[in-house]
């Protein structure tokens, strides 16, 4: 009969140290000082692994059953058995703990990686360029960078960054985005709620340069106002800019206020401008958010 001898505590601690040493060199301060602490990682349980593996993208605090003893940036994940997972935004007081950046365990998540993967989101956003002047640049968990929010209104850019791990790499975020969009300003439209959960400061913050009150903006062959300082979302509802357009196109102008006028009196006005012969400014003092 064959015995399998379970390991100590002393052991399984030294397991442990032995781990950590490897990911010392692999997150040293040299390298990024998100990343300069040997005890940044964090161990998940069965089901946290599944989750992932699965291709969710976060991990709950209730699947994570060793905690990085870190404030909050980016750490290394392992399973129970302490197999590599990849690499994640850490954040302490959040439900959602991890939010998962990179599956390759290996990847150092420095300047460099931030300035590659929000290329690439701007990259597909390109031919949105055509038809209209504000839209969103980087769109959270599905450009595979959870928590950040990025829109473009013309020239200037307005951000969310809305976890404690994302705001621990704000600067490489805005050096990247300074050098791919090189806009003439860029606002942080922080003043959400979610960012108190993360124990995070609320409120609005001009990070770079200047940014208007408001900034014409067209989207297809209609002409607006936004307001990004005190509009709604980071300035306009850009999500809806596609059945905006469709509807737009076949419902008369009366029936348009009549269903969108109660809610966001901008969206009523950009729709109306679909149905009118010569572009338009329209969505003046309406595009910002109800005082009511």
């Amino acid at each position: 009969m064959r015995i399998v001898r379970r390991k100590t505590a002393l052991e399984k601690d030294a397991q442990n140290i032995a781990i950590d040493e490897r990911l010392q060199v692999r997150f040293s301060p040299e390298s990024d000082p998100v990343n300069a602490d040997t005890s940044a990682t964090a161990a998940v349980s069965p089901k946290g692994a599944r989750r992932w593996q699965q291709g969710h993208p976060w991990i709950y605090r209730s699947d994570v059953s060793r905690r990085p003893d870190v404030p909050a940036g980016v750490v290394q994940v392992r399973d129970s058995r302490g197999k590599p997972l990849g690499v994640a935004l850490w954040s302490p007081a959040s439900e959602i703990s991890l939010r998962l950046l990179d599956r390759d365990p290996d990847a150092r998540v420095d300047r460099a990686w931030w300035h590659a993967r929000i290329a690439a989101a701007v990259a597909r956003r390109t031919p949105l360029a055509e038809d209209a002047s504000a839209y969103r640049l980087v769109h959270g968990e599905g450009d595979g960078l959870p928590s950040l929010i990025c829109d473009r209104y013309d020239r200037w850019m307005v951000l969310q960054l809305m976890s404690a791990g994302l705001e621990r790499c704000r600067d490489h975020i805005l050096a990247a985005l300074q050098d791919i969009v090189q806009p003439d300003g860029i606002l942080a439209r922080n003043d959400v709620p979610l960012r108190a959960k993360e124990r995070l400061p609320v409120g609005v913050e001009l990070l770079r340069g200047e940014v208007p009150q408001t900034v014409e903006a067209h989207e297809h062959g209609v002409r607006y106002l936004a307001a990004p300082w005190d509009g709604q979302k980071t300035g306009a509802f850009l999500d809806q800019r596609e059945n905006r357009a469709f509807i737009g196109a076949g419902a008369p102008p009366r029936a348009l206020g009549r269903v969108f006028g109660i809610t966001d009196r901008a969206d009523a006005d950009v729709l109306i401008g679909h149905r009118l012969t010569a572009p338009t400014i329209l969505c003046r003092a309406s595009a910002r958010r109800s005082r009511t």
